[in-house]
């Protein structure tokens, strides 16, 4: 059983790296890869069967992006977890401060859908909104966002996908050039009183515990 019974499920290797140096970063809660925070490789809505299957968390959360419609995406979550467990136990919507609901087997499960309830984007929406913003790093961030427009046309990214090269190019010039988002975190490029980083702290810490 992962310890205290925790188990998170996430998107990729990226989200699992960010989530263990955010809660590290903030409280000292340091998860173990593939025990209590689990990669799925952009099928976490596939996972739910298995998950509903499973017996050892008491605590399980779900971290994707939501997308372009943040609707359609939650109207599939709760459709997944209805025929799963046999009933609608999810809200119609997700709540403001995003979800932790108890299922019918008397564990709890969590939903956070990046950058924050109803919001389109993914994590790097909320990397973009979070990232610091004193006076050099803003000069930075303007220069990567002027270096990716600056790029020939058109490039070999999906348009849909330009604010993932534009926070990966400022990361480039950081003081560890192209660290991964969680060693970010950890060197300190995102600011973690951001309401968004506040907000999603406190979901994790109702879900996951403290130390």
């Amino acid at each position: 059983m992962p310890r205290n019974g925790v188990r998170l499920y996430v998107e990729g290797s990226d989200d699992a790296h960010f989530i263990k140096h955010f809660l590290k970063k903030r409280g000292g809660r340091d998860l173990k890869f593939q025990d209590e925070l689990v990669s799925c490789e952009g099928k976490v809505i596939e996972r739910i069967p298995a998950i509903a299957k499973e017996s050892a968390p008491t605590r399980i959360g779900l971290i994707l992006d939501a997308d372009r419609d943040p609707d359609k995406r939650w109207a599939r979550i709760r459709e997944e977890f209805a025929k799963a467990w046999g009933e609608r136990f999810l809200p119609e919507q997700p709540e403001g401060d995003s979800t932790i609901v108890q299922l019918p087997d008397s564990r709890s499960i969590g939903v956070w859908m990046m950058p924050g309830p109803g919001m389109p984007g993914d994590l790097e929406t909320f990397l973009t909104a979070i990232r610091d913003k004193t006076e050099p790093q803003v000069n930075l961030w303007s220069h990567a966002r002027r270096s990716v427009e600056a790029l020939p046309q058109p490039p070999l990214f999906e348009t849909k996908d330009i604010h993932k090269a534009e926070i990966r190019t400022w990361l480039a010039w950081q003081k560890e050039p192209g660290a991964p988002y969680g060693l970010a975190v950890s060197f300190g490029a995102f600011e973690l009183d951001h309401p968004w980083a506040v907000a999603f702290g406190g979901w994790l810490d109702r879900l996951v515990g403290l130390p």
